[in-house]
């Protein structure tokens, strides 16, 4: 299967790390053609981000997580599999 995983990076989300998280994202999905990891704009959830959504591009599923701490993008990529 396919995901993309989308990290928000709105200002709220940006104080709270998320760009820490993009790059831990795309650490661990380096060698994994399956997942795809991108910024997005707001997703209206700023009291509990940062905020990750991870698509199923073949169901078009999706699922967010809420209050993401560093180190926790190893939970979210192990989801995707």
């Amino acid at each position: 299967m396919k995901y993309k995983v989308r990290i928000c990076c709105s200002p709220r989300c940006k104080e709270n790390l998320s760009e820490d998280l993009f790059r831990e994202a795309r650490k661990l999905i380096s060698d994994n053609p399956n997942i795809e990891v991108e910024k997005r704009g707001c997703m209206a959830l700023c009291h509990i981000g940062p905020n990750v959504q991870v698509v199923n591009l073949e169901t078009n599923e999706s699922k967010i997580f809420n209050e993401v701490q560093l180190g926790g993008m190893g939970e979210i990529v192990d989801f995707c599999k």
